[in-house]
């Protein structure tokens, strides 16, 4: 029992870690669909203060001239509500509380197009 215990508590570790490494991985996607989306994003999520930042941070690097991109994966995790469609308040900032995650994303995508 104690053996399987240890395993589980080493997959658990070895997953967290994964998790971290992945979390710091850059990405960059076209800057007019960044600035657009944020643009967007802050609508359903007007409280962020992650949110607010990037915002600000986005703003203040093209004002500059400077690219807003790569990012990584840890800070679209926290900016980006495309990202958590599973977490209820995201779910219920679109009217959907407790709806499957793949319909959240529906209705954000819809907000998108329409905005």
């Amino acid at each position: 029992m104690a053996h399987r215990s240890a395993q589980a508590l080493g997959e658990i570790i070895r997953q967290q870690r994964e998790l971290a490494e992945m979390s710091m991985r850059r990405v960059a996607i076209g800057a007019r669909i960044v600035r657009m989306n944020y643009q967007q994003i802050i609508t359903i999520e007007p409280g962020n203060p992650v949110l607010k930042a990037r915002i600000e941070d986005i703003a203040r690097l093209r004002a500059g001239r400077a690219p807003t991109l790569p990012t990584n994966i840890a800070a679209e995790l926290a900016a980006n509500p495309f990202l958590r469609v599973e977490e209820p308040a995201i779910q219920a900032a679109v009217g959907m509380a407790g709806a499957a995650p793949a319909a959240v994303f529906g209705e954000l995508r819809a907000r998108k197009d329409r905005f």
